[in-house]
């Protein structure tokens, strides 16, 4: 089985991963900013749900999906690219027309789910580096099977620890902010999703 000292550096590697700013780091802060502590929650669980599904495709699919997602990676990436965009620039609209005040703006909670959902399952770089990145603290002298389920499920713990910390994080600094500058952080929000969606846009295998 896996040894506690690989499972330390494989906690620490899913740590530094978790805080690497990406398309569902974007949307997290994006959504905390503008709606609040639960609206960014809502998004670390269909973050985590979406993540889960590419575990499982890990685990369970490795050669037949990957092979699907090298065939159609640039496809499923400008997908997921124009759907943030899309997110910014609606958010950024809604913004200037004065739209954000609670509670007539705030997205039935599930919206969040479904898009941070949508977000993970679009971004195919993080399949192909969990492809990439499971193998190399797997024991290959124990069965595999069970590691590679241990791994997943302490993938999602750790990162979902880190993003948890970090909509709490943003969650206060938000309820701290004056109705002025809270217009302007949901300004900021909005061109934080555009630019994870120029990110994905431009990303390369």
């Amino acid at each position: 089985m896996i040894s506690f000292s690989v499972l330390l550096a494989f906690a620490a590697a899913c740590a530094i991963l978790a805080l690497t700013p990406g398309p569902n780091m974007s949307l997290m802060i994006a959504n905390t900013t503008a709606h609040g502590t639960r609206a960014g929650f809502w998004t670390l669980a269909g973050n985590s749900t979406g993540l889960a599904v590419l575990i499982l495709g890990v685990i369970f699919g490795l050669g037949a999906i990957m092979a699907f997602v090298a065939q159609w990676f640039d496809l499923i990436r400008l997908v997921g690219a124009i759907y943030l965009i899309w997110l910014g620039a609606s958010r950024l609209r809604a913004s200037f027309k004065n739209d954000l005040d609670e509670p007539k703006l705030v997205p039935a909670q599930k919206n969040h789910f479904i898009q941070a959902a949508l977000v993970s399952i679009s971004n195919p770089k993080v399949l192909l580096f969990l492809g990439a990145f499971f193998p190399q603290f797997i024991n290959l002298q124990a069965a595999i099977l069970p590691q590679l389920v241990l791994l997943g499920i302490g993938f999602l713990i750790v990162v979902g620890c880190v993003d948890a910390c970090l909509v709490l994080a943003v969650g206060a600094a938000r309820n701290a902010l004056t109705k002025t500058r809270l217009r302007v952080a949901e300004r900021m929000s909005a061109a934080l999703l555009m630019f994870g969606g120029l990110w994905l846009a431009t990303m390369k295998r």
